[in-house]
């Protein structure tokens, strides 16, 4: 029956998708959805019509709760939540204004995403009630109205909407972040642009297939390991660069004796000094070094280096990080580019 209320409790952590039929009328829907702010109720009203893109099933999701919006928030000190609803960068419109309440989220500020694009939510609400939200809001519109020491935004269409505190006396946006990356093949990153001072900046590096990200820094200096790194940004500018690694295949040895034969594309200058970027860690991160490995070339190969376990063994059972700095030079005079390391675990 299309005319029998439905409810959906939602645990956090959970997507979820609700059908409707395009184009006919859908019953009352209460939607609730556990997150660390609390329940957040999603009310849509019986008679409801909803459209999308062309194509569109009727298929759209149901709120996902996180604490990371997809663009930055100019003006946010701080993201309280970020409430997912419908499709992808695809607008779900309703033909009635549909009601989010937001636990606890009174007086702050509210807005949404689509396309990468953040448009705020300016529009209050004479009151809490279907009939006002239906009347006052236009056709894709929305608006915000505070119910108690709640938020509730009535909206005519879903997306990415985003709770947010904004900072105290805002200047002008006048500083920027900067994005680099140490290997442009490696990765991309977003988050980059011109904001106010004292913003919640948030930045992203994807690395690209056969490479990982590895940290962010600045000026030499480590920041984060975490590909997503958010801080609030000062009064100055910011030039953050993504550190990716290039990772080869993880390897199996059973021959504890053998040594690891790396081969490259062109001749590799023999000298020790240039042999000294290659090493053999027990740590991911190249930190500590396996004392008494030897570093040679192989006799009538000069593209092919040799890795010689210490004592002439690796340890049964140990794992080991073969990694070559980017200094690492050929007689081309063309140097490696960027940190490669390659797991290798004896058996």
């Amino acid at each position: 029956m299309h005319d029998v209320p439905v409810s959906i409790s939602i645990p956090p952590e959970v997507e979820a998708t609700i059908e409707v039929t395009p184009g006919s009328t859908m019953p009352q829907v209460n939607i609730n959805s556990s997150t660390a702010l609390g329940i957040v109720e999603i009310q849509i009203p019986e008679g409801t019509i909803a459209s999308g893109p062309d194509g569109w099933d009727g298929t759209f999701k149901l709120p996902t709760i996180s604490n990371q919006p997809s663009v930055n928030i100019n003006g946010a000190s701080q993201v309280n939540t970020v409430i997912v609803l419908g499709l992808e960068d695809e607008q779900i419109s309703f033909s009635q204004a549909v009601r989010i309440l937001i636990p606890g989220q009174a007086q702050q500020q509210v807005g949404y995403i689509r396309n990468g694009v953040f448009t705020p939510i300016t529009r209050i609400l004479s009151a809490d009630r279907q009939d006002v939200a239906d009347s006052e809001i236009p056709a894709d519109g929305d608006g915000k109205i505070d119910v108690d020491s709640n938020l509730a935004v009535w909206t005519k269409h879903f997306t990415e909407f985003v709770i947010y505190t904004p900072i105290s006396n805002p200047k002008p946006a006048s500083y920027t972040v900067s994005l680099s990356s140490n290997y442009t093949k490696a990765g991309t990153v977003s988050g980059d642009g011109t904001f106010y001072g004292g913003s919640l900046i948030t930045v992203r590096a994807k690395a690209q297939s056969g490479y990982v990200f590895d940290y962010w820094s600045e000026n030499g200096s480590m920041l984060s390991r975490n590909s997503v790194y958010s801080f609030n940004l000062g009064e100055s500018s910011r030039q953050l660069q993504a550190n990716f690694v290039r990772e080869f295949q993880e390897l199996s040895i059973t021959d504890a004796t053998k040594p690891r034969i790396i081969t490259f594309s062109h001749p590799v200058l023999p000298d020790e000094q240039n042999l000294g970027n290659i090493y053999v860690a027990t740590d991911i991160n190249g930190d500590n070094k396996v004392e008494g490995v030897i570093v040679a070339g192989v006799p009538g190969n000069n593209c092919q280096i040799s890795v010689k376990p210490p004592d002439g063994q690796w340890l049964s059972g140990a794992s080991y990080y073969l990694i070559l700095e980017p200094g690492l030079q050929s007689a081309l005079n063309k140097t490696l580019g960027i940190r490669t390391r390659m797991k290798f675990t004896v058996e």
